[in-house]
């Protein structure tokens, strides 16, 4: 079903920013709703949406400063599954009582198509739309759904301050996901644990088995940054197979190095310690490792395809007991023999988990691994890499697709470095992409997305430059309609910028501010922004104070300058003027300079006329003397 989230009603949130406030995100709609009076009202509007097509209902971007609640209300949003209880179940856990109260909402939601409205009431008060009575939505199980009317919710932050760990997936639909680092970081141990064919079954030491235990150890190193250098190289997979650039570090060959599997201090943290002391059995990191070494005594390892043998040798020893009589007949071995030897071995096993698991991995080496040893190493073993072409790792991909990956262990990619603002971006479109093929990367917890998604984005700007800022809505409808060409996306933005406000009507924008006594407020503006001059925008008093787009010291050291140039240094205020990049204020200290010099000039010229007259006085004076003197000689 297609559904669109037209309108939110908040008691008060959790952070106290919200006190009995609505908010509009459609804009063919005007909601409002009286708490006193406990109406709803919807106005339909005839306003253009931009947004709409066959797999976008809209686009709404959240607009303001620092502090005035904009990621608050971005989490209330994507939370909206968080159900109240019942009365009967506040009596009976009276301390969720006010945190509840907190969470007292009321949404309205569009069909796609109809004209009906679905409207949740959670305010704890019947509620009167159109004639209708809405009695408060209540219920006694731990877990009711229907009310979020079939829409999943995504929620995108690349902001290191986010601690957002609500995480909701359940089979056979996502409620709300949450793709944060923070979030990543329980996504990427559910997808190790999957390739890595760790039983969650088994619980107890004395259930476990050396198999098991080593790989839940490789489970424990792994991290964020190589999931996502995983999520990474498979969105430039997916660019390039469909002749799609990223408008940042492009890359076609992507460094890979791949580890020795002894050299990691295998088994040296304290769990595992705590657990080895435990176990009723050999220790499995002592016998792999020691199974490496003299394997490697036996081979020429020249390229990180002989170290992806001499690490199936060092899992196979740790994992059976018995497979340490299979190596030592003769004195030097091929990486194609050692090969050879251990599928002989792991067919000739019963099966069980691990042999489903060294089986794929002997397919995994043959398709994915013989491309390390098709590539010569730049550098050395231990600190070099090779030079993988983007399009093969199709074959890994088609391996994690279809089971487990013993590979993963052991490689590192080296060349996805970037700026933040690269990295940003990059985030934002490979955890999308992660998001819309969730089902192959966990392909055992039944995942399916609602045909209507709801995608969340808190603070879209963050780490990019104006160029990229000026793109980021385009790249993102596109990554949206060409990732979930299926689905039906309503897509909310926070953000600082107005670049990005250029590309959002004022009928699609929500301005929030702070009032004097801290709570958020709504600011109502008319100044359109749509295809708005961007220049024009920075200059907009709702970013800028006084609208005045430079920096706070140029502008403090401008003014003093303002106020010294009638008696500074004309030779010294040229070269200020040739500092200062705004042509309206040089034009300004220019005429205050030329003021200044005219006054000089005029009073240069009353002094040269006065000595003038000075010297004409002297000389009238003088001549005046000398007619004297020649009409007294003239009469004598």
């Amino acid at each position: 079903m297609r559904t669109e989230l037209i309108y939110l009603w908040i008691e008060k949130d959790e952070n106290e920013c919200f006190e009995k406030q609505g908010f509009n995100f459609s804009p063919n709609f005007c909601v409002k709703y009286d708490a006193v009076e406990k109406k709803l009202q919807i106005k339909e509007i005839e306003n253009i949406n931009v947004f709409r097509d066959a797999n976008v209902s809209n686009v709404t971007a959240v607009v303001g400063k620092n502090g005035t609640g904009k990621t608050t209300l971005m989490q209330y949003i994507t939370a909206l599954n968080d159900i109240q209880p019942s009365r009967k179940m506040e009596i009976k856990y009276p301390e969720k009582r006010y945190s509840d109260r907190k969470n007292r909402f009321l949404a309205v939601y569009l069909k796609d198509g109809e004209s009906t409205f679905d409207i949740v009431n959670l305010t704890g008060n019947t509620i009167e739309y159109s004639g209708r009575k809405y009695e408060n939505f209540e219920f006694e199980r731990s877990v009711n759904e229907s009310y979020t009317k079939n829409m999943s919710h995504i929620y995108f932050s690349n902001s290191a301050y986010i601690n957002h760990e609500n995480l909701n997936l359940r089979q056979n639909g996502i409620n709300y996901i949450t793709l944060t680092d923070a979030a990543l970081d329980v996504l990427q141990r559910e997808f190790y644990k999957r390739i890595y064919g760790v039983d969650d079954n088994i619980k107890k030491n004395a259930d476990e088995t050396p198999f098991n235990i080593l790989e839940n150890y490789y489970v424990s190193q792994e991290n964020n940054q190589a999931f996502q250098s995983l999520l990474d190289v498979f969105y430039y997979l997916n660019q390039y197979k469909n002749g799609g650039e990223f408008c940042g570090k492009r890359i076609k060959e992507v460094d890979v190095s791949i580890e020795f599997s002894d050299m990691r201090e295998d088994g040296d943290d304290e769990e595992s310690r705590d657990k080895q002391e435990k176990m009723p059995f050999r220790d499995p990191f002592e016998d792999g490792k020691r199974m490496a070494w003299k394997i490697r005594d036996k081979m020429i390892i020249s390229d990180f395809w002989d170290v992806l043998i001499c690490n199936l040798v060092y899992e196979l020893g740790a994992s059976f007991a018995e497979f340490s009589e299979r190596l030592f007949g003769k004195v030097e071995y091929s990486s194609n023999e050692v090969l050879y030897i251990c599928e002989r071995f792991i067919n000739e096993q019963c099966m069980d988990e691990r042999k489903r698991y060294y089986a794929h991995a002997i397919r995994e080496i043959k398709s994915f691994g013989i491309y390390f040893k098709k590539n010569k190493v730049t550098g050395t073993l231990k600190n070099g890499f090779v030079k993988l072409d983007i399009a093969v790792f199709d074959d890994l991909q088609r391996c994690l697709q279809s089971g487990n990956s013993m590979i993963l262990k052991y490689m590192k990619i080296q060349n996805l470095k970037m700026s933040s603002g690269e990295r940003a971006f990059l985030n934002m479109m490979s955890r999308i992409y992660f998001s819309a093929h969730i089902r192959e990367f966990l392909p055992d917890k039944s995942f399916q997305w609602e045909e209507s998604i709801l995608l969340i984005i808190d603070e879209i700007d963050l780490y990019l430059h104006p160029e990229w800022q000026r793109i980021i809505v385009s790249e993102l409808l596109n990554i949206v309609k060409d990732q979930f060409p299926n689905n039906y996306f309503q897509i909310i933005v926070t953000s600082h910028s107005p670049i990005v406000l250029s590309d959002i009507p004022i009928e699609n924008s929500i301005y929030l501010d702070r009032n004097a006594d801290g709570l958020t407020r709504q600011v109502q503006r008319n100044e359109q922004t749509f295809g708005a001059n961007i220049h024009a925008l920075y200059q907009n008093a709702f970013f800028l104070n006084d609208g005045l787009a430079m920096g706070k010291f140029a502008q403090e050291r401008i003014n003093i300058w303002i106020e010294e140039a009638e008696k500074a240094n004309p030779q010294k205020m040229k070269q200020i003027i040739n500092m200062i990049g705004e042509p309206l204020i040089c034009r300004e200290l220019r005429k205050i300079i030329g003021r200044r010099q005219e006054t000089i000039r005029e009073k240069a010229k009353n002094e040269e006329h006065m000595m003038m007259l000075r010297f004409l006085k002297q000389q009238k004076a003088e001549i005046e003397r000398q007619i004297k003197i020649l009409e007294e000689e003239y009469s004598d």
